[in-house]
């Protein structure tokens, strides 16, 4: 049989409470904010997104469909290196501020 590696019990405990906040939030959301619409889709970002089978366990957990965010996607049309992709993720926070100062310069009059 193969020993499972030492770390997996941290991991899930990790995972275990972040699908109780995730819950938290949620209830949060329906209890407050009535008639709006349903969660229906959590779009990961940062680096822990890229755990392994974290997307397939929130789905199964939460009852809600789960990916890793695209963050290139509507910042480059060209092609990218799939190394260079992943970075994206740990920068999505920097990459979603820069489009929006883009789309939305500071006033030099103020």
């Amino acid at each position: 049989m193969k020993e499972l590696p030492t770390y997996l019990p941290v991991i899930d405990k990790l995972i275990t409470g972040l699908v109780e906040k995730i819950k938290q939030t949620l209830d949060f959301y329906h209890d407050h904010f009535e008639g709006a619409n349903p969660v229906t889709h959590i779009t990961m970002s940062g680096s822990l997104a890229e755990l392994e089978n974290l997307s397939t366990i929130l789905s199964q957990k939460l009852k809600i469909s789960s990916a890793t965010a695209h963050v290139w996607k509507n910042v480059m049309s060209d092609a990218m290196a799939e190394d260079k992709k992943k970075r994206g993720l740990d920068m999505a926070s920097a990459i979603g501020l820069s489009l929006c100062a883009a789309e939305n310069p500071l006033d030099e009059d103020l």
